[in-house]
């Protein structure tokens, strides 16, 4: 609202409150880097004013022709901020009546009226246009939309055109028609009221126009709008990623965890297929082993399938380790998790309870073979020594002879008997091992992915309880900033509806002054 919208009789309250001083004060508030100007006399010629084009140059010519007494001055639209337009007893606004009032003529009007108290507006090239009184019209609510202070305003509409052709005519019928018709003497009638106010009225008048410009523009500084919609900004922001802190606090836990259960299904059944396929490799080898395996090595048969066996616990620890390390960086990216430690020291041992077969004792079936042997040896024995019966004193070792290869024939087949039976046997208590072995691998890599599930579900709850910890924190931060930001924000309001108040209430009193000294002239 502008303090003009309030233009009424002097107030006393106004007339005793020393506005003027409560408006250097707020501008020293406000604007400390302003300096004011000292009030000087309005004593200075009428200060013309317009847009280019709009006739300033005639009607300055024809003002001085029709009344000498009146003192006026072109004033470029450069020199209108300037503070010597103070001086001026009033200002005369131009406009053309071939075009309705523009941006351009409304930005000399604004620019005047924070310097001159009086203003009287011309429309010149009124015999130029026949649509002129439309002109007028349109003109006048154009200006009554600036502010109450030219509602009701007073267009003189002029011609210097028609005031030179009633100069330079000798016919008096004519010149009482163009003077009347160029309205020159009305204007230069109301420019003459205004010079005939006092000095000092017109000085203190020009001065609170000029001290409510100042005030004006040094609200609309202090009330930018910037400041309070960066706040505001700020503010959202903040309340926007609360809001999203919030949303986030257990984003991803489910999913998490399905993903852990799928990854370790799936492990279960890849391992099981793995020990399966090194199970059977390792009874192969050990197999190929004990068929090629001496008497000697069939006596330490554990000691042969042992590294064999240990080797396979190795492979499949491994392949754990490798399994659950690749899990734990799938689902949490890190792989520093005592599940893995339930492999580096399994607890399984070689199937010692498993009785091997006990290779180098004798049975009853050896004896029924050496038996067999020895008969098979004395009948081989016998015919090996049927020639030396006929040669003269050797017939008598012939019967020992015969004795002897008989029982070395025997020993042999026993021999070479009871160790491919050995092997044999020893093929199909490795192959029971291994099978045993491997059952004993399924159960602990079964009891392992559990401990680990276990293990990496504890972690995955402890990660994102420490999460929601986190979040709690940063949402406490945030919902301390934004009620931060709102109290600066409230302060700021606060204050510049205070300002803005204080502002209205000054000019209102500056412009109550300056209306004053008209309504006692």
């Amino acid at each position: 609202m502008s303090p003009d919208s309030l233009e009424v009789g002097p107030d006393r309250n106004d007339a005793q409150e020393d506005w003027p001083a409560r408006a250097r004060s707020v501008l020293r508030r406000l604007r400390p880097d302003l300096v004011l100007e000292r009030p000087t006399p309005a004593t200075g010629p009428i200060a013309v004013v317009g847009a280019a084009g709009s006739g300033k140059t005639e009607l300055i010519a024809a003002l001085r022709e029709e009344s000498p007494d009146i003192e006026v001055r072109e004033v470029n639209e450069a020199d209108l901020a300037s503070f010597a337009l103070v001086e001026a007893k009033a200002a005369l606004v131009v406009l053309d009546a071939g075009a309705p009032v523009d941006e351009t003529d409304l930005a000399v009007v604004k620019a005047v009226t924070g310097r001159v108290h009086h203003i009287v507006f011309a429309v010149t090239k009124i015999d130029a246009y026949e649509d002129w009184r439309g002109t007028l019209a349109r003109d006048a609510q154009a200006l009554e939309d600036l502010g109450p202070r030219f509602a009701s305003v007073l267009l003189h509409p002029v011609s210097a055109r028609l005031h030179h052709l009633a100069m330079n005519t000798h016919d008096p019928l004519q010149v009482r028609q163009w003077s009347a018709a160029s309205g020159l003497r009305e204007l230069a009638a109301d420019l003459l009221r205004i010079d005939s106010v006092s000095v000092e009225a017109r000085t203190r008048q020009n001065w609170l126009r000029y001290l409510d410009r100042q005030l004006s523009e040094a609200g609309m500084r202090a009330q930018d709008p910037a400041e309070e919609e960066a706040l505001s900004a700020e503010h959202r922001r903040v309340l926007r990623e609360r809001t999203q802190e919030h949303r986030n606090q257990d984003a991803g836990r489910t999913e998490r965890r399905d993903m852990l259960r799928s990854q370790l299904q799936l492990a279960r059944v890849d391992l099981a297929v793995e020990l399966n396929s090194l199970a059977r490799s390792t009874s192969a080898q050990v197999r190929e082993s004990a068929t090629k395996a001496s008497g000697r090595q069939l006596k330490n048969l554990i000691e042969v399938v042992k590294p064999k066996i240990l080797e396979l616990d190795q492979k499949v620890v491994e392949s754990c380790q490798a399994r659950i390390s690749a899990i734990s960086s799938a689902v949490l990216g890190r792989t520093d998790l005592r599940a893995i430690s339930l492999f580096a020291q399994p607890e399984l041992r070689p199937p010692e309870h498993l009785d091997p077969p006990k290779f180098g004792s004798w049975g009853i079936e050896d004896f029924v073979v050496v038996l067999l042997g020895v008969s098979a040896g004395v009948g081989l024995g016998r015919i090996a020594v049927l020639p030396f019966q006929r040669v003269p004193g050797l017939a008598a070792w012939s019967v020992p002879l015969v004795a002897v290869l008989g029982l070395a024939i025997a020993m042999a087949i026993v021999s070479i008997r009871r160790l491919s039976s050995g092997r044999q046997q020893a093929a199909a208590w490795v192959a029971e091992a291994v099978a045993y072995r491997r059952g004993q691998l399924e159960q602990t890599i079964t009891a392992g992915l559990l401990h680990a599930e276990t293990e990496l579900t504890q972690v995955l709850d402890d990660v994102f309880a420490r999460q929601r910890i986190r979040s709690e924190q940063r949402m406490d931060e945030l919902e301390q900033q934004a009620k931060d930001i709102a109290e600066r924000l409230a302060r700021l309001r606060s204050q510049r509806q205070r300002e803005r108040s204080e502002i209205f209430t000054i000019r209102k009193g500056l412009v109550a002054l300056a209306n004053s000294a008209d309504q006692r002239a």
